[in-house]
Order: C-alpha cells, then sequence, then structure tokens
C-alpha cells in the first residue's frame, strides 16, 4: 500500500497534486501553486515516488465483515464496529439447521438395513404403521406380513436390497425416524449453544457428533 501525505494512494492511476512551481529567475523569480498529474505508469519508478513523498507502508488486515461493520479510512487503516450478536450468529445457526435437516432424511437404520428418511417415505412409513395397527386389532401378531392390495409388503432398503415388511418391521420404522429426529434435533442445540458462545461463531466446527446417516456408512467403508 502506498501514502501521500498520509492519505492512501494508487499508483497504478494518475495521480494529480498540488505542486508549487517556481518561474523566473532572482527578482523576477515567482511561486505559484498549481495542478500536475502524474501518469500511472511514470509512478512505477521509484525515484519519482520517492521525489513526491509518497512510501510504501504495510498492508493493515481488515477486519472480519461479518462480525464487524467496517469502515477504511483515508490513509488505508480499517476502522471497526462490532455487528449485533445476532446478525453474526443467525447465518450459523441456519447452516447448523440445514445440517440437521440432512442428518433426518439420511435415513436409519432397523433390523439392521437401512431404511429412507426423507419426507415422502416418512408419509408412507405412517401408512404401514396404520396398516400394522389394523392386523394387531384384527388378532394378528407382531410377527404378521403386512399385505396391502392383495400383495405381502417388500420395501425397498438405501442398499437396493427388499426386506418383508411385518407388523414390528412397521412399528420400529416409525419409533426409529422418532428416535433419528430427537438426537438431530439435540445435537442441533448443542452446536447452536457452543456456536453463540464461540468468539467467532463462523470458525465454529459443527460437523460433528450427529446421528449417523446412510452415507456416513459408506464413507466409513472407503
Amino acid at each position: 500500500m502506498f501514502q501521500l501525505n498520509g492519505k492512501k494512494i494508487s499508483i497504478d492511476r494518475d495521480l494529480t497534486i498540488e505542486k508549487e512551481i517556481t518561474v523566473g529567475e532572482g527578482d523576477d523569480q515567482t511561486s505559484y501553486t498549481d495542478q500536475v498529474t502524474y501518469p500511472a505508469a511514470s509512478l512505477q519508478n521509484a525515484e519519482l515516488r520517492a521525489e513526491l513523498g509518497i512510501v510504501e507502508v504495510l498492508d493493515p488486515v481488515r477486519p472480519d465483515d461479518r462480525l464487524f461493520f467496517v469502515t477504511e479510512n483515508f490513509d488505508g487503516s480499517f476502522s471497526a464496529e462490532p455487528r449485533p450478536r445476532e446478525q453474526v450468529t443467525a447465518p450459523v445457526w441456519e447452516l447448523i439447521k440445514s445440517k440437521r435437516e440432512g442428518v433426518k432424511a439420511g435415513g436409519f437404520k432397523v433390523d439392521g438395513k437401512w431404511f429412507h428418511s426423507d419426507a415422502d417415505s416418512r408419509t408412507q412409513h405412517l401408512g404401514l404403521k396404520d396398516e400394522a395397527r389394523d392386523v394387531l386389532a384384527a388378532g394378528g401378531t407382531v410377527a404378521t406380513q403386512l399385505v396391502i392390495d392383495g400383495a405381502p409388503v417388500v420395501w425397498k432398503t438405501m442398499d437396493g436390497s427388499f426386506v418383508p415388511i411385518t407388523v414390528q418391521v412397521a412399528l420400529s420404522i416409525v419409533a426409529a425416524a422418532k428416535v433419528l429426529d430427537k438426537r438431530a434435533f439435540a445435537a442441533a442445540e448443542t452446536h447452536r449453544r457452543a456456536m453463540e458462545a464461540a468468539a467467532n461463531p463462523f470458525e465454529y466446527d459443527y460437523s460433528k457428533d450427529w446421528p449417523k446417516t446412510y452415507a456416513d456408512t459408506l464413507a466409513a467403508q472407503g
């Protein structure tokens, strides 16, 4: 960064400054102030810069705009006013909530199989639970396989395999979804509190300590 008379300037643009001009000699000598423009190309010359009083100084570190209202001063330094805390934490909280929703949609495990947990699948799971209750009310057992439209119900899991849906499995699927949601919400709240207490919420690592998803198991397998 370059300064002239304590003011930040750019040597990549033409520079116009006021300069005292002396003309004549002896008793006829007079001086006056006029504006002189130096082309940008000429300012690349270190000797000319020294003659004009242009000095090079270290660039100041700009405060984090996410944390502060930042104003650049005439000399190239910065003034910073802290942003309201809620303005700082709100964007990170949105990221944490997005992570939470991703975890909730990342599947859950029942009897060794991963079942889809997206919104459409959850609605279908509730339908299976209703069917399971009807079977129990009609005298069936938890081992009874559900039958819909005259055909035994089999369900495609996240690894592509199919499993028979018994009364117990139907009930376990919905129960597993509830547990997943509870744990995901608890993890999000834990991260929210820690993030809000962090000196710089944007540097807080909220990626850990979430319920495992099906994608996590695949990643662990390499």
